[in-house]
């Protein structure tokens, strides 16, 4: 009985995760089926012979010295975003726009006429005021040039591209650590999101911190680890799957020791919890407190919208949305008078009428969107789109790109598939936590609004599951052909 519970605990996530990858797998296959564009299943082991090329060129750079490896990376991505970014000319659009202007009246002082404003897009979309400052922050130090902020945006991410290679190195190997570099920092949809002001990408950058920190298992390292995990979630709200995935890691280690050293992981769960909220008690105090926002910058004003364009294709009222800052919550809004607890209520009672009597509707349109999450090309290159892009580019992007994106799903399906059969190696069983990641940004998706560009985070998951698959395959090879050789020689 003992060796079943301690199998099915064993064996849980990675079972569950492989259903969910296999889910996204199906989807893309009838996808490309029905859209022969992107019947792209040859390119794809195309792809995996163009990353095993990189990987040769750059393991000569890790067996001369590492050092030379990382400054590759950063060098390699610096000139990669810059190329596309020349290319591109990227102007910000939507929300992206919004956004910068919503820095500079930060600056001049007039940023606290938007967010008191219950008709603004600050009051509604208070979640997004956290970026906002940090924009703010930006241009204080370094200027409001364009140009400026693209230089740190391709900064941060070159840097982002050498903290998985230092991630997954000191988790998996240097070898795996390599892959997930070179797959990560070549990801086509990635590099044409990468002209885009975004608060995805700096959120990942303080997210690559946390979790390496994670990784060092002292309690300074973790005081740390919160801090930066609370600093991604003030810039990104999504960041709470981190946090919430890190917390059932640490429930699944107890429970697959048996309770054996548990005081050890209630205290990591308590410390990190504790930090992590205290932290951000302590911003939405001072914000409040030198009157930038009204009530709040982290909990949202207008609680369930997202939760409601997770089940429906529009808000309350139906009507569509006509620019960045008059969106579906804003009509919505505008029709209760910008009543924002009379619509919250109004909105809860209707998500609970929708789950309870018209489940039919309600799951069918959770399938459809689940479908188009993970199957269709990712759309992040529609807002880099200005007319310097012309359409065999944006072809380019998209149809390679979508190879790169199905590689990545098998590549992680045979990783797992690996991961059951053999005995992990992986320190400390970290790999468990990133499939928990994965499957947290699956379930949370499901309830929620969803657009294909919102696949950002598990991009990196799959960057790092896809690194031991391709380790394994080419260390079977390896040994393969020493093993011919020798043959060879036995036999003259």
């Amino acid at each position: 009985m003992k060796k079943k519970y301690n199998n099915f605990i064993k064996y849980s996530i990675d079972i569950i995760i492989l259903l969910i990858i296999s889910y996204y797998f199906i989807n893309c296959t009838i996808y490309a089926q029905s859209n022969p564009n992107y019947n792209i299943y040859f390119l794809t082991f195309l792809m995996a012979i163009i990353y095993y090329l990189i990987y040769i060129g750059l393991s000569k750079l890790l067996k001369v010295k590492e050092l030379y490896l990382k400054v590759a990376i950063v060098v390699g991505s610096v000139l990669v975003y810059s190329v596309w970014n020349i290319i591109a000319k990227t102007i910000p659009v939507s929300d992206y726009a919004v956004l910068i202007n919503g820095a500079k009246s930060v600056l001049n002082g007039t940023f606290s006429k938007l967010s008191f404003n219950p008709q603004n897009y600050f009051y509604f979309y208070n979640f997004q005021i956290g970026y906002t400052l940090y924009l703010s922050l930006l241009m204080k130090i370094f200027g409001s040039s364009l140009v400026t902020l693209k230089i740190i945006e391709i900064l941060v991410l070159s840097i982002s591209n050498l903290l998985v290679y230092i991630l997954v190195s000191k988790i998996y190997s240097k070898k795996a650590g390599l892959i997930s570099a070179i797959i990560y920092g070549t990801l086509l949809f990635n590099i044409g999101g990468s002209s885009i002001i975004n608060n995805q990408h700096i959120s990942t950058f303080f997210i690559l911190i946390s979790l390496y920190l994670l990784t060092k298992d002292n309690k300074i390292a973790y005081i740390l680890c919160s801090l930066f995990l609370a600093i991604s979630y003030i810039l990104r709200s999504s960041s709470i799957i981190f946090v919430i995935a890190i917390i059932c890691y640490y429930i699944w280690k107890l429970l697959k020791s048996g309770f054996h050293d548990y005081k050890k992981q209630v205290i990591n769960i308590f410390m990190i919890c504790a930090v992590f909220f205290s932290f951000l008690k302590v911003f939405d105090f001072t914000i409040q407190n030198v009157h930038l926002v009204p009530n709040s910058a982290i909990s949202a004003n207008a609680k369930y919208f997202k939760f409601l364009l997770g089940i429906q294709d529009s808000g309350m009222t139906g009507t569509i949305t006509t620019s960045a800052e008059k969106t579906q919550i804003y009509y919505d809004l505008k029709n209760y008078n910008f009543d924002y607890d009379k619509y919250n209520k109004d909105t809860k009672e209707y998500l609970i009428q929708k789950y309870e009597k018209d489940k039919r509707a309600t799951i069918t349109h959770i399938l459809n969107k689940m479908y188009m999450f993970t199957s269709y090309p990712d759309n992040q290159i529609d807002f880099a789109i200005t007319k310097n892009i012309g359409n065999r580019t944006l072809y380019f992007i998209k149809y390679y790109g979508y190879a790169q994106y199905v590689l990545i799903i098998i590549l992680s399906f045979i990783s797992i598939i690996i991961s059951l059969r053999e005995i992990s190696n992986v320190k400390d069983n970290y790999d468990i936590l990133f499939k928990i990641i994965f499957i947290g940004f699956f379930l949370c998706h499901m309830f929620i609004e969803v657009q294909t560009r919102y696949r950002y985070d598990q991009y990196l998951i799959l960057a790092i599951l896809s690194s031991s698959a391709l380790e394994y395959i080419l260390n079977k090879f390896k040994l393969e052909n020493t093993n011919n050789k020798v043959n060879k020689k036995t036999i003259k």
